[in-house]
Parts: C-alpha cells; sequence; structure tokens
C-alpha cells in the first residue's frame, strides 16, 4: 500500500485482506491491484502476469468477498481478515511470487555461531515486515525440529525391525532345544540329572556365565558384519543398540547412520549423480570398510577369549570323566538353552528401551532467545548517511583536485622535469601576493580562481634591499647563472627564449638583467624579438633601435636606451621591420656583438620562441649560454622530450632551464625542500623589515 514516503507492507496484523490465486502454479508470478469500495465489495485493476508481460491493464473486475472471479490472471478470491480495516477507495498493490522467488528470498537467514567452540546459533532475518521477519525464524526452528525428530524415529523404527526379526529367530532355536531335550529324556528314560551334575555345575558356573556373554557378543557381532558386507543393503541403517561391548564400534555406527540418513534425504530432492550425494556415498563407503575391519576384529578377540573359557572348561570336564554319558550330553543342550534364554531376555529389554526412546523424544534445540525485531528500521541507518555525506562533503574537493592533476598534462612543477638532462638553474614562482594563501593556491588549481596578471607588465621587479620571494628567487638564479658564464669571461652573450609565447621570457630577462646590475655589473638586454618586441615596452617603446642600427642606420650610442633611473641598458627595436629574419642576417650584427663585448659584463638577448620562427636559430651562433625558459601550467609535458632533444644535439649553445610561474612558495631544489622564509616573512610586495 502506497505510504507517504514509501510503499507500506501489509501482513499479519496490519494484513486486512486475503487474496487467493486459484488458477495458478508455483511456477507463475502475477501482480494486481484491489480498491475496496463499500459493503464487502471490491474492484481488481492493472493485471500483471510472469512480471515481464502486461495484461489488460485497463481491464476492471468487480466483486464481492468470498466471490471467485475470473480475471486476466486466473481465477481469484478475495477474503478479509480477522484484522480487516481498509480506508474505502484506497488502492492496495498484490503481488504473488513464484515459489523459487520465495525460497531465494527466505535463503537470506544469517545463522552464525555465537561463540568459536560453543553451540549457540544466532540466527537473523532482514525483511520490510518486522512480524513476518519473526514467523521465518520462528518456523525455521520449528521445521528443523521436526526433521530432527523424523531422523531420529527412522534410526528407532529400523532397530525395532531388526530386534523383532531376531526375536522371532531366537523363540524358533530355543523352542527346538527344548523340545530335543524332552524327546531326549522321554527317549532314554532319564529323570532330573542336575543332582548327578552338581558338582560340575558348580564349578563351571562362573564360565558358563561368562561364555554366554561373549556368545551373546559374538552372535551380534557376526550379525552386524554380515550387514556391512552385504552390499544390497549399503544404504540401510545399522542398529546402533546391537550388543557389541564397544564404544568405538557404537560410535562409529551412530556417525555411519547419519551419513546415510543425510544421503537418502538429499537423494528424495535430488538426483544421484549430485557432487554432493556422491561425496556422501564415497564417505559412507569408506565408514563401512572401516566398521568392517574393526568388526572383525572384535570378532577375533571375542573368539580368542572364548577359546581360553573352553580350555578352562576342558580341564574341568576331564576330572567328570566318570559321569554318565547322558549328563554330559544334557549339559551341553542345557547350556544351549542358556545362551539362547540370555539372548531372548537381552533383545526384550533392547525393544523396551528402543520402544521407550521413541516415546519420550525431544527436540535437540531449545530457545534461549525469542525472534523480535526492532521497530526502527536497520536501512538506511541516519548516522551512516550523515557520515557519508561528511565524507562526500571533504573527499569531493580533493577529488575534483586529483581529477584535475591526473588530467592536467602541462608542466606543474619541478618535479615533471626530473628527467631532463638539461641543467636546471632556478624557480621562478608567480608573482601575485594572494596566492601565498593555501586556500587561494588550492582555488587556482582546482580552476575556480584565475592567475591574476600584474598590474604593469613593464616593470622590473627585482629591487635593491628587497627581500620577497620574487627577489630572492632571481638572486639564486643569478648565482647559478653565474656559475654557468664564469667560463666564457667578459661580455658573455645569453639568449633566452621558450617553446610558448607568453611563457615570461621578457619578465625573466629584464629582472635577471637587473640583479646583475645591482651587483654593479654592466648589462645591456637587446630586444631582438623583431616581431613582438615585448621588451622595448620597458623603454617606452622608441621608433629608433636595432632594426634601424641592422638596417645601416645610426651608431650603437644612438640606440642604447636606459630603463628608468638605473644602469640598466636596453636596445629596443624601434620600428619593426617587414622582414625580420632577413634582417638577422646583416653584416652589422657580428659588429653589433663584438662592440656589445668590449663595453659589457652581461649581454642578455631577448628572442622569440623556438621553432616558431627561425628567428632564435639564426641567433643562436651569436650566443655563449640559452636560456631556456619553461612556463609552469602552460607547456605541455609531451613538448619535454624535444626540449631535451635541443640540448642533446645542441642545437642551442649551453643549453640551461629556468622554471617560471610556479604556484607554490616552498619549491623543491633536488630533492630537498628549500623555502624562501629564512629569518623573515616573504610575500609579492613585502619588504624586508616589514611585519
Amino acid at each position: 500500500m502506497s505510504g507517504f514516503f514509501h510503499d507500506e507492507t501489509l501482513y499479519g496484523k496490519t494484513l486486512p485482506i486475503q487474496v487467493q490465486f486459484l488458477s495458478l502454479s508455483d511456477e507463475r508470478s502475477a501482480m494486481l491491484d484491489i480498491t475496496y469500495e463499500r459493503d464487502g465489495h471490491f474492484e481488481l485493476t492493472n493485471f500483471v502476469t510472469n512480471l515481464d508481460r502486461k495484461i489488460e491493464k485497463t481491464q476492471v473486475v468487480k466483486g464481492h468477498f468470498g466471490q471467485i472471479v475470473n480475471t486476466p490472471v486466473g481465477r481469484v478470491r478475495v477474503t478479509p481478515t480477522n484484522h480487516f480495516d481498509v480506508v474505502e477507495h484506497q488502492p492496495i498493490h498484490v503481488l504473488r511470487t513464484t515459489m523459487r522467488k520465495a525460497i531465494e528470498h527466505y535463503n537470506n537467514v544469517e545463522i552464525t555461531l555465537a561463540d568459536k567452540g560453543a553451540e549457540i546459533l544466532n540466527m537473523s532475518f532482514n525483511d520490510v515486515s518486522q512480524e513476518r521477519a519473526e514467523d521465518v525464524l520462528r518456523m525455521l526452528i520449528d521445521a528443523y525440529n521436526e526433521a530432527w525428530l523424523a531422523d531420529k524415529n527412522q534410526i528407532a523404527v529400523n532397530t525395532s525391525k531388526f530386534i523383532n526379526e531376531r526375536l522371532q529367530v531366537i523363540e524358533n532355536e530355543l523352542g527346538n532345544v527344548d523340545k530335543n531335550i524332552s524327546s531326549y529324556k522321554s527317549a532314554n528314560l532319564l529323570s532330573d540329572t542336575d543332582e548327578a551334575s552338581k558338582l560340575y555345575i558348580k564349578k563351571t558356573e562362573e564360565n558358563t556365565d561368562k561364555m554366554m556373554d561373549l556368545n551373546n557378543q559374538i552372535y551380534m557381532t557376526r550379525y552386524v558384519s554380515q550387514l556391512i558386507s552385504n552390499d544390497k543393503k549399503k544404504y540401510d541403517l545399522l542398529p546402533v543398540n546391537s550388543g557389541i561391548n564397544s564404544t568405538a564400534i557404537e560410535s562409529m555406527i551412530g556417525d555411519y547412520n547419519s551419513n546415510v540418513l543425510q544421503r537418502n534425504r538429499l537423494v528424495m530432492n535430488s538426483s544421484t549423480s549430485s557432487p554432493l550425494i556422491a561425496d556422501l556415498e564415497d564417505r559412507i563407503s569408506k565408514q563401512r570398510q572401516v566398521i568392517g575391519v574393526s568388526i572383525n576384529n572384535w570378532l577375533l578377540t571375542l573368539q580368542n577369549q572364548v577359546k581360553s573359557l573352553t580350555s578352562q572348561e576342558g580341564t574341568l570336564t576331564s576330572k567328570m570323566a566318570q559321569a554318565p554319558n547322558q549328563a554330559s550330553y544334557l549339559q551341553s543342550i542345557s547350556r544351549e538353552q542358556k545362551v539362547k534364554e540370555s539372548l531372548y531376555i537381552f533383545l526384550l529389554q533392547k525393544r523396551e528401551e528402543n520402544e521407550l526412546s521413541i516415546a519420550f523424544t525431544a527436540y535437540n534445540t531449545r530457545i534461549i532467545t525469542p525472534p523480535m525485531g526492532s521497530n526502527k528500521p536497520i536501512s538506511p541507518v541516519k548516522r551512516n548517511i550523515l557520515l557519508i555525506a561528511l565524507g562526500l562533503a571533504l573527499a569531493l574537493p580533493f577529488g575534483i583536485f586529483y581529477l584535475r592533476e591526473m588530467l592536467d598534462t602541462r608542466v606543474r612543477g619541478r618535479r615533471d622535469m626530473e628527467n631532463l638532462d638539461i641543467p636546471h638553474i632556478g624557480e621562478i614562482p608567480h608573482m601575485d601576493a594572494s596566492v601565498e594563501s593555501w586556500t587561494s593556491k588550492l582555488l587556482v588549481k582546482l580552476g575556480l580562481k584565475k592567475l591574476p596578471q600584474r598590474l604593469d607588465k613593464n616593470e622590473v621587479v627585482v629591487k635593491p634591499q628587497n627581500a620577497n620571494i620574487i627577489n630572492e628567487a632571481f638572486r639564486v638564479l643569478r648565482s647559478n647563472f653565474e656559475f654557468c658564464t664564469n667560463k666564457f669571461g667578459k661580455g658573455a652573450v645569453t639568449m633566452v627564449v621558450s617553446a610558448n609565447p607568453n611563457s615570461g621570457k621578457t619578465f625573466v630577462t629584464m629582472n635577471l638583467a637587473m640583479s646583475m646590475v645591482i651587483k654593479n655589473k654592466k648589462t645591456v638586454v637587446v630586444d631582438l624579438d623583431l616581431r613582438k618586441a615585448a621588451t622595448s615596452l620597458f623603454v617606452g617603446r622608441p621608433k629608433y633601435g636595432i632594426a634601424n642600427y641592422l638596417n645601416g642606420q645610426g651608431t650603437l650610442d644612438e640606440i642604447v636606451c636606459k630603463y628608468r633611473d638605473t644602469d640598466l641598458d636596453v636596445i629596443p627595436v624601434g620600428i619593426m621591420p617587414p622582414n625580420p629574419t632577413e634582417l638577422l642576417y646583416a653584416e652589422r650584427m657580428d659588429q653589433l656583438f663584438t662592440e656589445l663585448k668590449e663595453r659589457y659584463d652581461y649581454i642578455f638577448l631577448d628572442c622569440p620562441p623556438v621553432e616558431i620562427v627561425a628567428d632564435a636559430a639564426i641567433i643562436s651562433r651569436h650566443a655563449d649560454l640559452t636560456l631556456f625558459v619553461v612556463r609552469a601550467h602552460l607547456l605541455e609535458r609531451s613538448m619535454l622530450p624535444e626540449i631535451n632533444d635541443f640540448y642533446r644535439s645542441n642545437r642551442y649553445p649551453n643549453m640551461v632551464t629556468v622554471l617560471n610561474g610556479t604556484l607554490d612558495t616552498y619549491k623543491s631544489y633536488g630533492h630537498h625542500r628549500y623555502g624562501y622564509r629564512y629569518g623573515y616573512r616573504y610575500g609579492y610586495g613585502i619588504d624586508y623589515g616589514k611585519s
């Protein structure tokens, strides 16, 4: 029945009506909706059969309680229960499942040991109906008890049959012995010979008692041995109270009977080709062999004891050599009579014990806690839902970050460049102060925030007496750069290139050059990017520059500009030429570098990106060192092998790399973390001494 949040299952005390599908077999399923109208009348709609083929969902069948009505799913009868309480015109959805589906559902009963080595079982069953779950557990226990009683009684019935058969045989044999004694005495006119053989009987009484007990055991042992050796009865039960005075054999017979019962029960519900039945039959066969060997050994032991008693009896009998032959004959017959009488009484006693066990057999289970469910649902658990929601809330951002990192094919940091053969001399962090906090960096990495651009792109950030992170980064770069250029002496020419536009070549060039000027080194920056002229913007992009010089106009002094009020010299492009590549082959190019090397300690060439145009390859013949700028989060990692090939093929002289625009404040040089916090706080725009 439809509820507020979910459908409500009607069962037991909540079940108002009972619907019987009279025409359907156990292998067919069906569904329908029933709506109670009034005065015992109802309406059936939405008929479905076999749960996969819809039939006449628009057909309506009306009837009243107790009436058998014909529907598309067969004959149906609806009757009210003792808990009938239905709201009028409220539909109830009725589902009839197949027997197979019902068995699959109830096979979900969980049975576990309460403790290892204990004999207490915990049984549980989950269902949408608490009352139905309790009934399932209760009926399961009852069914087990009934099955156990049936197995127990079956053993007792077979034992009773065996005892009755043996009683009939012994009764006939005992009657024959009595007739022989009576006939012998009548034929020989003998009276009671007890007085004549009193002395012998007195002396042999003890041996006779022992002999009778041994003969009983030998008789029963041989009979059980015959049953074991009879292959036609290999799946029949063996008598439990057989009179064999051996606890080991009795225990083996008990285990054997349990396996035979289990095998016979499985054969009734399955075929003999089942692997489980084959395994049981193999186990039964092995048990029969073990029991047969044990019985034969026990029979040999009993026979040896009989031989010993017979030998003792012979010694006593020799003393009766003078006794009449009739007495000896009667004594032997009397002994046989007593043996059979003793065996007959023994079997009568066992029959009574077996009948008592049948009459007073009790269940072998005891319910400690009756089935009792909780009114609270076990699923879904509110706490688990909250924990899952909290876990997702915590894991989702990191999952997105991890996914973006995995899908990001660009260079992210120094670790991505570790496999390059090119020497790495420095790492320049992004110069925005707002990404100092870890939250801002996380937002940038997640793509939720963009890297801000510098307000003044044409300003050098390296300044004297400044200890912020960007200045410290360029100081480290300057130290490594000097180490690489010491071998070239005065006038070392360094070309600065990159693989992508907007990699920060001009930014690195100008600031590295300024760091050399701060160290009182005469430095000049030549803007040889004749197509973009980014360096020229730092000096206002004058109309007279290197392009004019290479065309034969003016002198070197006329094209050199000062960057603001510093000692850094800059040679701009001037007017952008229409033929930049041909201009780089001009004869005055060699003259330019000859004059620059005489005047300056360091010469920096701001060049176009490699492989896009041929300019960088032309300029490389004048350079001593190539500073390759790799912009983090811009260059594709797939281009790193190509850059490594530049180094291996010596396409550009003495290549070194600089990683520009990294996001992390702390960066790793080699494999050790090295930051710029050393006795002071760092940050973009934070000067030394400021809090």
